[in-house]
């Protein structure tokens, strides 16, 4: 469970049921977004999809000893930790099952309240979720970033068609297909034209520093995990030599 969200009060039950039933290990239930004002519905529309049943990882029943197959979640990250065990469920052929019948709300805003809150929980989000073996997604925000400099320095009239592009994909593409559908368009016309757009510059904005931020973190500052790891072996070698 999590957080911020409306759980039926026989879910539990539910998910029990459905695994007893299926062959499979663990069973998830989906998550519907509708967003409170503006700038909530246009960042769910761009992120999880306007109006649509997603599966989640709250609602999640599995069975315990799969931890001992998979290992525990990833520790000291604020989020990413969900992607990278699900990446481990789908290396090792490990079955989930999607209950549709259990569904979760989100009580009070979905994503964020407004365009700074926003601002600041993309960031958030994707500086732990930039160094996850086998999810590459937060890179491409640097290399569209790089090639993006690289058109603007070589002819702007390139760069801006390209940034055209960007906008017409970030404020009509994206929303639809994340959606898999054109309700906010048809309910809240005013704010999708004028609002999406808006919204997905601010998000790839942020992503695009937390993602640079996590890269110095994990990959190159002296304290970075793997730094640090590096650092302890080197000691431990050195006190076995000195022994």
């Amino acid at each position: 469970m999590d957080c911020g969200q409306n759980f039926d009060a026989d879910w539990l039950a539910k998910q029990a049921r459905f695994l007893d039933g299926n062959d499979v290990n663990l069973v998830s239930g989906v998550v519907y977004l509708v967003g409170e004002n503006w700038v909530d519905r246009c960042a769910v529309a761009q992120t999880y999809g306007y109006k649509i049943y997603r599966p989640c990882l709250p609602t999640t029943l599995l069975k315990r000893d799969i931890f001992s197959k998979t290992g525990l979640f990833l520790e000291g990250r604020r989020s990413g930790y969900d992607v990278a065990w699900l990446i481990k469920l789908k290396k090792m052929g490990i079955s989930r099952g999607i209950n549709e019948t259990v569904v979760i709300h989100y009580i009070g805003i979905n994503f964020a309240s407004n365009l700074t809150q926003l601002f600041k929980k993309s960031i958030l989000y994707a500086k732990p979720s930039s160094s996850i073996e086998g999810y590459w997604t937060p890179y491409l925000y640097v290399v569209a970033f790089i090639v993006s400099l690289g058109a603007l320095a070589y002819s702007t009239k390139v760069g801006i068609v390209l940034f055209l592009a960007y906008l017409a994909t970030r404020a009509l593409l994206v929303p639809i297909l994340k959606s898999k559908n054109a309700k906010l368009f048809r309910e809240h016309p005013f704010q999708a034209l004028l609002g999406l757009g808006i919204v997905g510059m601010v998000l790839d904005l942020g992503k695009l520093i937390g993602t640079l931020q996590g890269i110095f973190h994990y990959h190159v500052s002296t304290a970075s995990p793997k730094n640090i790891q590096a650092h302890l072996e080197i000691q431990g070698n050195n006190m076995n030599s000195a022994k």
